[in-house]
C-alpha cells in the first residue's frame, strides 16, 4: 500500500496481534502490549505500515506517537522521547525532556520530571481517544527513555495505551524490558 510496490502477504498473525492490542488497550482502559523482533530486512518497517494504516482507517483512529532510536543517540539521555514528543505534540512540551533544561544535575530528579511529563502527555492525547506509543529500532533505545516508557506502562493507568515494540533479535531483553508480559513475534523470512 501507498509506500510498497508489492502486496502485503504472510504476516498477518502480527498484524492482527498489533490490531488486537489497540482494541484490548481501548475497550479496558488499560496499557497493552505487543513486541515484533526481526533481523534488519525481515519486514518490521512494512509490518509497522500496514499496521499504522489498518489502526488509522478505523473511524477512532488512534493517537500517535513514534519514537525512531537511532544508535548514535543511545547514550543521550531522552533523546528519543524528545524527539518523539518534539514531532508528534510540539517542541514546548518535547523541552521538559531536554536535561540541560533542568541544571540540577541529578538524574533521579530528571527521571522523575521526565515521567510526570509523559504521563501527563498521554493522559492529554489519551483525552482524544486511545494512543499507541510505537518503539521502532528498541535495541538502540536510550536508557532514560526506555525507564521513562517502563514506568508508564508499570503504572498500569487508566488509559487507552498501545505500546507496539519493534526491534532486532538483540533488542529481546530491551523489549521485553518495555512491553513487560505481551505476545511477542520474531519475524523470519
Amino acid at each position: 500500500s501507498g509506500l510498497f510496490a508489492t502486496p502485503f502477504v504472510g504476516r498477518e498473525p502480527e498484524l492482527a496481534a498489533l490490531l488486537q492490542c489497540v482494541r484490548s488497550a481501548t475497550e479496558a482502559l488499560r496499557t497493552r502490549a505487543v513486541v515484533v523482533l526481526g533481523a534488519a530486512g525481515m519486514g518490521k518497517s512494512r509490518l509497522r505500515h500496514e499496521a499504522v494504516a489498518a489502526a488509522a482507517a478505523r473511524g477512532d483512529g488512534p493517537r500517535w506517537l513514534s519514537i525512531r532510536a537511532e544508535a548514535a543517540r543511545r547514550d543521550a539521555p531522552f533523546a528519543a522521547l524528545r524527539d518523539a514528543i518534539d514531532r508528534d505534540v510540539g517542541p514546548d512540551v518535547a523541552a521538559l525532556f531536554n536535561p540541560a533544561t533542568h541544571a540540577s544535575g541529578d538524574p533521579v530528579a530528571a527521571l522523575d520530571r521526565a515521567r510526570a511529563s509523559l504521563r501527563t502527555v498521554l493522559e492529554g492525547l489519551a483525552a482524544e481517544g486511545p494512543v499507541v506509543l510505537v518503539v521502532d529500532d528498541a535495541q538502540w533505545l536510550d536508557m532514560s527513555s526506555r525507564a521513562a516508557i517502563r514506568w508508564v506502562r508499570e503504572q498500569d493507568l487508566d488509559l487507552p495505551l498501545a505500546v507496539w515494540v519493534f526491534g532486532r533479535p538483540e533488542a529481546a531483553a530491551a523489549a521485553a524490558d518495555l512491553a513487560g508480559p505481551a505476545p511477542s513475534f520474531e519475524l523470519g523470512p
